[in-house]
């Protein structure tokens, strides 16, 4: 549409320019008419002068006769000189005379076309153009003078406009493929904002369920460091008690021992005293064996330190069965610690499985980040191409700043205002094309009121002429000739109207290239929409990167939280079970002794 109607704009302008130059020529013509017709003119008031000396001297008609022949002789040129230029009158006019019919027939045609005309203007132009009246021929004559001054200024417009134009051809078609291609991307972008949005909602269940979770383990490790305190504080209770056991036991180990040892002295001891004994009791002739009944006295003695010792064997045994009450409290304690171990290690099991699942999603989210990434890449690449296509890149090439949505924008008011400084200059040269057509058009009516004045002299004189004579008849070929020369005006005045209603025909032209102007602004409107959505969706998708980040953050925060719990839970659950295992190999130990 728009290729059509620049080319219906050349051929109008190339029609227009066809017309100025007839114009030209018929201005031209019409200059040596007139020039022809104050020749004429003067030869006729050189006649009249002459026709009075006649009508004076008539006295004096021999002086008047040879004057006359010489007049005559004069006149003869002069009318031989005329007939040779009323020939070429005759010629031209005959050539008028068909541009006349021409003329008439379009004035046919244009009748009707100014009856449609007028029935056109009853709609749009405000007044009453019902009829083609004298009173609406003014009105549309005063119209037509305010369309031709804008039209002379817009003749300058439109060869700036054909430029424009094709630049604007230019700029649209490359405006319509970055619209298709703005377009589909933000087809690509909406369904990536709806994919996600959708990631989002799934992101914010889990990133409510993790926090959910992450308050459950809050609260689980709150209860977990507490039972671990209190594990800690009843291991120290039970450590010390142990020490003191230990302490305990050594010393009665070590006590035991000694009576092992004494035990042992006193068998050795009463052995030797039962051979000393038997060796006190025999002599050189009765040997006394080592027997009860002969060594009673000694035996008494060692029952009274054998009823001290079993005395001291019953309380051992006391201390003994106290020492194994103590160790199956332990060993119940032990059991308790190992189930919270299993319970323990259990929990650390769902929680290694939890932070598979937020390794998974973090994986998942950073093939988003690495899609948002490829996603910036194409928006700046496709920035790069809309500042290519505005000429931009030159300039961020000189002052070295990258393009932004600012930079294009500022880029697309600077061609908005070198467009209108344009359109205010197109303007004043059309008040001054303006102001210069007023001059001429009141030149022409100075001209033709002239021109009035002379075919009222030329009247007059008919009139007043009552017998015609030769040069008579020569002034009145010469008058035929300027009413000739009047229709030749008033047809040249019929095609300054038929321009008029071309140039009617352009400014509706020029109103179509105003609505193609209208047109591109509300594709740059569009195109500026365009841009704003693109900022809301780099806007968008900045803060979905920085909400990715800070739940990447608190992904990180909650496996580094998880993975310290693990840490301590493991250290605690190591040295719990290194305790027990100590423990049982202390038992063991004491079960050992206490069977031997």
């Amino acid at each position: 549409m728009l290729v059509v109607q620049f080319k219906s704009l050349r051929e109008t302008t190339l029609k227009l320019a066809a017309k100025d130059e007839r114009i030209n020529e018929l201005k031209h013509e019409i200059d040596s008419i007139k020039r022809e017709y104050d020749l004429i003119n003067q030869a006729n008031n050189q006649l009249h002068i002459r026709i009075r000396e006649l009508e004076t001297n008539v006295n004096s008609y021999d002086s008047v006769s040879n004057k006359s022949s010489l007049t005559i002789l004069t006149l003869q040129k002069d009318g031989k000189e005329k007939q040779e230029q009323i020939l070429e009158l005759q010629s031209r006019v005959r050539t008028h005379i068909e541009e006349r019919e021409a003329s008439e027939r379009k004035t046919e045609a244009l009748q009707r076309k100014l009856q449609e005309l007028f029935s056109q203007l009853k709609i749009t132009v405000p007044g009453d153009f019902s009829q083609p009246t004298p009173a609406s021929f003014d009105i549309l004559i005063t119209k037509i003078t305010e369309i031709c001054a804008e039209n002379t200024t817009l003749r300058g417009t439109i060869v700036k406009l054909e430029d424009t134009g094709r630049s604007f051809d230019n700029e649209t078609k490359a405006n319509r493929a970055t619209i298709q291609q703005m377009a589909n991307q933000l087809h690509v972008y909406e369904q990536n904002t709806v994919s996600h949005h959708l990631e989002l909602d799934k992101m914010k269940a889990e990133r409510d369920t993790a926090l959910s979770e992450k308050e459950a383990v809050k609260v689980e490790l709150e209860t977990i460091k507490a039972r671990l305190d209190s594990v800690q504080k009843a291991w120290q209770n039970t450590r010390g008690e142990l020490d003191a056991r230990e302490t305990k036991y050594t010393s009665h180990e070590s006590h035991v021992k000694q009576l092992e040892n004494d035990l042992l002295y006193a068998r050795t001891c009463f052995d030797t005293f039962k051979q000393q004994v038997g060796q006190l009791l025999s002599d050189n002739y009765v040997k006394v064996e080592p027997k009860e009944d002969e060594i009673k006295e000694k035996i008494h003695l060692l029952m009274q330190s054998s009823k001290d010792r079993g005395v001291i064997i019953t309380n051992l045994q006391n201390q003994k069965e106290q020492i194994s009450k103590q160790l199956q409290e332990q060993i119940d304690l032990n059991k308790d610690i190992e189930k919270k171990h299993r319970h323990t290690e259990s929990h650390a099991l769902e929680l290694e499985y939890r932070v598979k699942s937020l390794d998974n999603d973090y994986t998942t989210t950073e093939v988003y980040r690495e899609n948002l990434k490829q996603d910036k890449v194409k928006f700046l690449h496709f920035l790069e191409r809309l500042g290519s296509i505005m000429k931009i890149e030159n300039v961020s090439n000189e002052l070295g700043y990258e393009l932004n949505p600012d930079v294009l924008l500022t880029r697309a008011e600077q061609l908005m205002k070198l467009e209108r400084d344009s359109i205010v200059d197109q303007k004043t040269s059309i008040y001054n094309l303006q102001r210069k057509m007023k001059q001429m058009k009141e030149q022409m009516e100075n001209k033709d009121l002239h021109l009035d004045l002379l075919r009222k002299k030329v009247i007059a004189l008919e009139e007043g002429r009552a017998a015609k004579t030769d040069l008579e008849r020569e002034i009145d070929d010469h008058v035929m000739l300027s009413r000739k020369m009047k229709v030749k005006v008033d047809h040249l005045t019929q095609q300054v109207h038929d321009l008029k209603h071309e140039n009617i025909q352009l400014k509706a032209q020029i109103t179509d290239i105003q609505t193609l102007k209208n047109r591109i602004n509300e594709q740059e409107k569009e195109i500026r929409r365009l841009l704003d959505d693109v900022n809301k969706l780099q806007n968008s998708r900045d803060k979905q990167a920085v909400k990715i980040s800070t739940l990447q953050d608190k992904i990180h925060s909650v496996d580094d939280e998880a993975n310290r719990t693990l840490l301590t839970s493991d250290n605690a659950v190591r040295n719990l079970s290194n305790e027990v295992r100590f423990l049982k190999s202390s038992l063991e130990q004491i079960t050992e002794r206490e069977h031997r």
